[in-house]
């Protein structure tokens, strides 16, 4: 689990988030609320949130390429 809450620019390359939860929160795998994102061969699975199963986005820009997200829920927004 990563909060961007410390940060305003980060790179994601070649990681996994598998299996992450925010029981009652957003973005069981990752959640943005502020900042910048690269995101680059990445695979989200099983992860699971209130909103946002794998990824919330608040507030924020993400950039991507190779995004492979799987079998996530989330209870209400995206999966």
């Amino acid at each position: 689990y990563f909060d961007s809450s410390l940060a305003a620019s980060i790179n994601f390359n070649n990681c996994v988030f598998q299996s992450n939860q925010a029981l009652a929160g957003q973005g069981g795998a990752l959640l943005t609320s502020s900042g910048t994102f690269q995101l680059s061969s990445m695979l989200f699975q099983s992860n699971s949130a209130n909103d946002g199963g794998s990824i919330a986005a608040l507030s924020s820009t993400l950039n991507g390429s190779s995004i492979v997200i799987t079998t996530s829920e989330a209870n209400s927004r995206g999966g």
